[in-house]
């Protein structure tokens, strides 16, 4: 008897898991779930930041992060899309460069990337992009990124850096030589007999599948469905007590802008020593502090806020994790009412502490590991659910940077702000990000949706100053906050 024929081994195929989908199914036209980040950097003696050395980088370390040579294929509308090596993938098509010929102002160079982050990734191509301005009339190089939020969490979106930043200004590039082209993928046909394939080892991912089709007996129809209750349940518990109204929580458009804010971050320790809370306390504060005082100037309730904060669930980050996200969320509720800037932080550092104590956070962790045993129609909606504004006003994203000093293609990294969508219903959300001594604030906001946001940076400055007169820390309140754009 002849031995079975081998397969033929395809090209390296990866599903998205639920919580990587989920970022595909809540994007819209107005809605773009992409993450990103805008960093500064020093004029160089050499003048303008060298683009072609910083493009030899870039190839020359993508085969260290494959997912960036990879695109999305759906093999039916049943079953969840895969990652699949694009074949026709040309890193320099992922790369704009603006101001070669005529430096803009820094203004301009800020417009530029406030459009450049308007713009929702292309979903036929791996999701990704770069601008670059090499110089500005002032000297500054600028470069902005944007990574779509099915690949990465706003962790791995700083660590996936590495494809642009250097600890040292000599660097040439990567060890791993030139990018090598990809094989082409599999056709849809063979990836949907290798996710068939898979199915038949999985049950629990057979058995929703099934359910959606309306094919699996009784009592696998029971298992799934209590997945779902409790999905449903979590969600319903928060719907039931739905975030207040507020000017954060209105119908948004596709514009967004990007408004920074650097904060000395000797200033927000000692904040923190003196309260004997975590750095994340104080953020969160500082944001509280900077919102009262914008409802207060714009008539606003002072209703307690609710924000979103992502909690990261890696055990360790090694060159062997697996890409996409790796993340939880915290609701937190932000108490705008307290006029008093030590008494909310306190407030704020009791609140983390009982979220972390009581379990939330693996619950919820739990739960979006659950979502993969639910049809996609249902989870999608679960998703929509979970992201809109009667669940949360607002997402607070505080990010760990680099402890060390970065180089770009050679160039001073002196500012890095993280950048955090939003989904419909929501027109501001914040990012921090420390590095070089600072930490660094960026308020993404729909400008039309929400103008007012324009004020946050001064705003920003008045909690941290409160803070400071609280505590007794004289002379430090007059350390000043730049506002960077």
């Amino acid at each position: 008897m002849r031995g079975a024929r081998a397969p033929t081994k395809l090209p390296a195929v990866e599903r998205l898991n639920a919580l990587d989908a989920s970022f595909l199914q809540l994007e819209t036209d107005a809605a773009h779930m992409h993450v990103g980040w805008l960093s500064v950097l020093e004029p160089g003696p050499a003048g303008p930041l060298d683009v072609g050395r910083l493009m030899t980088q870039v190839e020359s370390r993508l085969d260290h992060v494959p997912r960036f040579g990879q695109r999305l294929m759906w093999p039916s509308s049943v079953l969840d899309p895969w990652w699949v090596e694009d074949a026709a993938f040309d890193p320099r098509a992922h790369v704009q460069t603006v101001g070669r010929r005529w430096p803009p102002s820094r203004a301009d160079a800020a417009r530029r990337c406030d459009e450049f982050l308007s713009r929702r990734l292309d979903r036929d191509r791996p999701l990704w992009e770069l601008l670059v301005v090499p110089r500005t009339r002032s000297g500054e190089a600028v470069l902005a990124g944007k990574v779509h939020h099915a690949m990465v969490d706003g962790v791995a979106a700083v660590e996936l850096g590495a494809l642009l930043f250097d600890v040292s200004d000599g660097a040439e590039g990567g060890a791993g030589g030139a990018w090598s082209r990809r094989p082409a993928p599999p056709s849809l046909e063979r990836l949907a007999l290798r996710a068939a394939a898979e199915l038949a080892h999985d049950p629990l991912r057979a058995a929703r599948t099934a359910v959606h089709a309306g094919l699996a007996p009784r009592q696998t129809v029971q298992t799934v469905a209590t997945v779902g209750r409790a999905a449903r349940s979590v969600a319903g518990d928060l719907l039931g007590r739905p975030a207040p109204p507020s000017l954060l929580n209105r119908p948004i458009g596709p514009r967004r802008a990007v408004i920074t804010a650097r904060v000395p971050l000797a200033a927000l320790n000692e904040v923190k020593l003196r309260l004997g809370v975590k750095l994340n306390d104080v953020v969160l504060a500082l944001a509280a502090g900077a919102l009262r005082r914008l409802a207060l100037d714009v008539g606003e309730p002072l209703a307690e806020l609710r924000a979103m904060v992502p909690v990261n669930t890696r055990d360790g980050v090694t060159p062997a994790a697996p890409a996409g996200n790796r993340i939880a969320f915290a609701f937190v509720g932000l108490p705008l009412g307290e006029p008093r800037g030590v008494r909310r932080a306190e407030l704020l550092a009791e609140r983390m502490a009982a979220i972390k104590r009581d379990g939330s956070i693996a619950a919820a962790d739990a739960l979006m590991r659950s979502l993969g045993a639910l049809p996609a129609p249902l989870r999608a909606q679960l998703a929509r659910a979970a992201a809109g504004p009667r669940v949360y006003n607002l997402v607070i994203s505080n990010v760990p940077g680099p402890r060390v000093p970065l180089f770009a293609a050679g160039a001073p990294v002196r500012e890095i702000y993280p950048v955090i969508p939003l989904s419909e219903g929501h027109a501001l959300s914040l990012g921090v990000l420390t590095y070089d001594g600072h930490a660094h604030f960026a308020w993404h906001a729909d400008p039309e949706a929400l103008p007012s946001a324009r004020r946050l940076p001064g705003l920003l400055g008045a909690a941290l100053r409160e803070l400071q007169r609280g505590l007794g820390m004289r002379g430090a309140a007059r350390e000043a906050i730049a506002a960077a754009g």
